[in-house]
């Protein structure tokens, strides 16, 4: 069996947990969370530094139910405002992009239209492929 672990030991650890967990849920939050780290294999020796006299302070002072019901509200629906946030932009920025190729689209398709209908043929008809007018098309964006 095991040596439990020392106080030291998991006050070392849970620092840069702790660090961690609050920059990533503080990030997908906006704001800053209460981290309460809990080791249940200290708590047999030493209930104090285990974290847990600190959980139960925090949730008798804090918590009530009406504030449990809040909290998990607030925080779902701040995560979920902060995903639409980030989500949308990426859609406007992709939409940007669609918007642009379809005017690409539209401009060399009336171009082609009009060299098709100007050596009679049509564009798309397979019968009548286009011919080299020796025009050169532009290339990028739609001036």
């Amino acid at each position: 069996m095991s040596s439990p672990p020392n106080r030291q030991t998991f006050q070392t650890r849970t620092t840069s947990a702790r660090r961690s967990l609050e920059e990533s849920v503080g990030e997908a939050l906006g704001a800053e969370p209460t981290v309460i780290f809990v080791s249940s294999a200290v708590a047999r020796s030493d209930r104090e530094q285990s974290g847990l006299a600190g959980l139960e302070a925090y949730l008798i002072e804090a918590l009530d139910a009406e504030s449990q019901v809040r909290l998990k509200m607030e925080n779902s629906i701040g995560v979920v405002e902060r995903l639409d946030i980030r989500y949308q932009f990426s859609i406007d920025e992709r939409m940007s992009l669609l918007e642009g190729d379809l005017k690409n689209y539209e401009f060399h398709h009336v171009r082609a239209r009009d060299a098709a209908a100007r050596h009679g043929g049509s564009v798309g008809d397979p019968e009548s492929p286009p011919r080299d007018s020796g025009e050169l098309l532009p290339r990028g964006p739609v001036p």
